[in-house]
């Protein structure tokens, strides 16, 4: 018998050969253990949100091996968005390449072939799935959704009294959060009548006063009377609030305009150009479901004499077109509707006394591969159900033909 040597391969074949090796399984597993590992470590000082976007969101990562962040021995690694792709190819070609010698054991074949399927279910979960949360009162009717941690810069118009266009001009999280705290940005449009220039933006930050001492030792810029601080950011994503300086050039000539923006404040800020009202603000990015939920009731109750949730329970009417239908929302039962998911996630204000108004916070995940994961698990457990009866069936065939010889 002879075999053909890597030199007598052709390029193609060694890559082929190198993407569906077993080593390069081994590597890659390796390496997902030790990313994961310090993916997790990580978590202490950054935040979940955080490392998860450095460690596992990522193609390549620098971690510091030191007692200090960014001190010490930088230390290279593939993220683990690499790791992943790198895996899902190992197992598809692997896979095509023997797909001939294990149409013998199509158990195993239909398991790889849930293994990719799960794989690819979390690429499309990662790449184009929505998740945000709503806030309802009783009584309250809404269809959008907002962010948990990405926030944008929203540019309306005003149309009427208290009333703003709804085409409003975004500029999004990406681009903001590439700017400096001491860093101008001009943005522009041709919809828009003036230039839009950011002077800082700070993803974490505090407004004060001025003329307080810890505001005059920043050396900021002074708005209004106001100052940002920046601040460090906080390992729950959820607690950052931005700030930025903001400064309308009209596209016509005349002085610029300062504003502050934050994102706790009020009301957004509003300026005049050229005749016209335009709404300035730092906002969560929203979305907008295709049909409506309404609160008619929420229920949360404890445990006897203790603080342990019971039930939390949001009694609500979504309403699709002409089609009303009622629906109840638990901790352990969601509702389901035109690829949105709505789960029961909270409720405020905390310690609310009875008969106070309380609100229901919906987390809402738009996912198109939310039942994915439950298929390829249905998908490995036939195959592996299929090689398990296969070896039996083998097994019990060799055992038979051996009682026979020995009988003879």
């Amino acid at each position: 018998m002879t075999t053909r040597s890597d030199s007598a391969m052709n390029p193609v074949q060694m890559l082929l050969r190198f993407f569906s090796s077993f080593g390069l399984a081994t590597v890659v597993l390796f390496l997902m253990c030790v990313v994961t590992l310090f993916g997790t470590l990580s978590q202490v000082e950054l935040g979940i949100y955080e490392a998860q976007k450095k460690y596992f969101e990522s193609l390549f990562v620098v971690h510091w091996l030191g007692p200090e962040p960014g001190r010490g021995f930088p230390l290279p690694l593939p993220g683990g968005l690499l790791l992943m792709s790198l895996l899902f190819i190992n197992l598809a070609v692997g896979t095509a390449l023997k797909v001939r010698k294990k149409w013998k054991q199509p158990g195993l074949l239909i398991a790889h072939l849930g293994i990719l399927f799960l794989l690819l279910a979390g690429f499309v979960s990662f790449k184009f799935s929505t998740k945000g949360a709503m806030v309802l009162y009783e009584g309250q009717v809404s269809n959008l959704f907002s962010s948990y941690h990405d926030w944008q810069i929203e540019v309306a118009k005003v149309v009427g009294e208290n009333e703003i266009a709804e085409d409003a001009l975004v500029i999004e999280k990406a681009q903001l959060e590439g700017i400096r705290s001491d860093e101008q940005r001009v943005f522009t449009s041709d919809e828009l009548p003036f230039d839009l220039v950011i002077n800082g933006y700070a993803r974490n930050s505090m407004v004060l006063p001025a003329d307080i001492p810890i505001a005059q030792s920043t050396g900021s810029k002074v708005v209004d009377g106001y100052v940002i601080q920046p601040s460090p950011l906080d390992t729950e994503a959820a607690r950052n609030i931005p700030g930025a300086y903001i400064a309308v050039r009209p596209k016509s000539g005349g002085d610029e305009t300062d504003a502050i923006l934050w994102g706790f404040a009020r009301h957004p800020a509003t300026m005049t150009v050229d005749g016209e009202d335009w709404t300035f603000q730092l906002i969560k990015e929203r979305w907008k479901a295709p049909f409506e939920i309404q609160l008619n009731k929420f229920t949360h109750e404890y445990y006897p004499k203790t603080q342990l949730p019971r039930v939390y329970q949001s009694d609500v009417t979504k309403t699709d077109g002409a089609l009303k239908e009622e629906y109840e929302i638990s901790m352990n039962r969601p509702l389901r509707h035109d690829g949105y998911t709505f789960y029961q996630e909270s409720w405020g204000p905390e310690g609310a006394n009875p008969g106070e108004q309380v609100w229901s916070q919906l987390a809402v995940s738009r996912n198109p591969a939310d039942q994915w994961p439950m298929w390829s698990c249905w998908i490995v457990g036939i195959g592996m159900m299929i090689h398990f009866v296969q070896k039996l069936g083998g097994y019990l065939g060799r055992a038979q033909r051996k009682d026979k010889a020995v009988s003879a």
